[in-house]
């Protein structure tokens, strides 16, 4: 109720998580999907659209104002009670598109609520999308870390990227230029290779 996190995982059969190194641990991703399904679920009535905001508001004045973040950018793994960092995880930037996602998802439900919209406003135009490009003039860095600085690894071949670079091209505040769109490759498979 405090961060209106989502939890990494969840068991099927509704018990608590065994690990102890796990409980408690939510993703940033999976808070950015859960925030859409609670749009889906108003939409379908589901819940009430009034449920649907008591859900939403409280995740949004986290990551607005108390998630620990660098640039703009969210760490990936959290804890879903204090909403401190969890097993040193990385600044991710894969993870804070779908989290984004979410976000403006939210902004655009509930269009007409001024504070969820000043909220995902705030989160969106904090991100600072050159930065996680570590200096290259065309892909992201997977990820950065305070203990190690930006990951070698790019986002530079078809993949969920997609949603990473929309939205970079698209930011009102830190854009990256849009020719990026044409620099990564598309997987060359040769039917029978699987």
């Amino acid at each position: 109720p405090n961060t209106g996190l989502t939890l990494d995982r969840a068991r099927a059969d509704g018990e608590h998580e065994d690990n102890p190194n796990h409980v408690n641990v939510a993703s940033i991703a999976a808070t950015g999907f859960g925030l859409t399904a609670f749009c889906i679920a108003a939409e379908h009535r589901w819940i009430s659209r009034d449920t649907a905001r008591e859900r939403v508001l409280p995740a949004l004045r986290y990551f607005a104002y108390s998630s620990p973040q660098e640039h703009g950018w969210f760490y990936h793994y959290l804890d879903s009670v204090t909403g401190q960092r969890r097993w040193n995880s990385e600044i991710s930037s894969i993870d804070t598109a779908l989290l984004l996602a979410g976000v403006l998802t939210v902004r655009q439900y509930f269009s007409d609520d001024p504070e969820i919209v000043q909220l995902a406003t705030h989160i969106y135009e904090r991100v600072d999308f050159p930065w996680m490009m570590d200096g290259s003039k065309t892909y992201f860095s997977h990820g950065w870390t305070p203990e190690s600085g930006f990951f070698k690894y790019r986002w530079d071949t078809y993949s969920e990227l997609m949603i990473l670079y929309v939205l970079g091209i698209g930011s009102p505040t830190n854009p990256i230029p849009p020719y990026t769109w044409n620099t990564w490759k598309l997987p060359i498979v040769n039917v029978g290779d699987y």
